[in-house]
């Protein structure tokens, strides 16, 4: 990619105010400290675009005013604290802002139809909006090793993937206790870390065909 793992690259080049897509990896491992505030030309932005900007701590409100298609781990390993507005934004994809420090996150979820698998994986998030709005799909493992201790509930929280995406909650065990109420049966997850940080699954097929999915497409090998 054509700024990847420049360090020194603190300001984006201001070519940007010409650029349609943004590949991906354009800008991962570099030093830049903040994003441009005009999005309206940019119509999509790649695979781990802004990877591991260890410098990049906020996202300028306009980011997601306008339609953008937006790449797997746009935004991953990068220490952005909070997203103030989801736009029209409709989907956040797999590992979006998995691992980086996002606190806090609009009290709404907007336009949002999708959460993706591991979108907000190890952030620092300690609450979700009570309602989930348009939301019809929640990946695996989408809200894991937060600090989430009130899950917002639905007549039928298996449906849409709430029970393996808030795994490593401070409130999963009452989630878990709320459907065992309805009485409804939840497969028994096991999952261990390999040495990448990937997690295996054992006991549920589609988490199985997720984590294979994400192998193949060698989300991490960068």
């Amino acid at each position: 990619s054509a700024f990847e793992k420049c360090e020194n690259l603190t300001i984006i080049p201001s070519q940007w105010r010409w650029v349609r897509i943004i590949e991906d990896e354009a800008f991962s491992d570099t030093g830049i400290t903040k994003l441009p505030e005009d999005f309206s030309i940019i119509e999509k932005i790649g695979d781990l675009a802004f990877f591991s900007c260890k410098n990049l701590t906020e996202l300028p409100e306009a980011i997601f005013v306008t339609p953008i298609e937006f790449g797997t781990g746009v935004f991953s390993h990068c220490p952005i604290r909070e997203v103030k507005r989801w736009g029209v934004l409709k989907n956040i994809p797999n590992y979006f802002f998995e691992n980086s420090k996002v606190e806090r996150i609009p009290n709404d979820w907007g336009n949002i139809q999708e959460i993706g698998m591991g979108a907000f994986m190890s952030c620092h998030i300690s609450d979700v909006p009570d309602n989930w709005g348009k939301i019809e799909r929640i990946g695996v493992l989408a809200f894991n090793e937060n600090n989430i201790s009130h899950i917002p509930l639905r007549e039928d929280p298996l449906k849409y993937g709430e029970s393996f995406a808030f795994v490593d909650n401070p409130g999963y065990d009452d989630f878990l206790k709320y459907v065992k109420k309805l009485k409804r049966e939840i497969p028994v997850v096991k999952w261990k870390r390999d040495f990448r940080g990937r997690y295996h699954f054992r006991d549920l097929q589609r988490a199985r065909e997720e984590a294979e999915k994400a192998a193949r497409e060698n989300v991490y090998n960068t």
